[in-house]
């Protein structure tokens, strides 16, 4: 996977948390493979 794919990829993943007005910990709990601190790490970095 290329850096651009990766952030694409992150980019759909966030607009999707940000849609689902769940908090971090929810929304990762249903989403198997992701961790908070992975989200985190891509919310602050976007």
């Amino acid at each position: 996977m290329t850096k651009a794919e990766r952030e694409a990829l992150w980019e759909t993943r966030i607009a999707e948390y940000k849609m689902s007005g769940q908090s971090v910990r929810e929304w990762c709990a249903a989403h198997e493979g992701i961790s908070p601190r992975q989200l985190w790490y891509w919310l602050r970095k976007f």
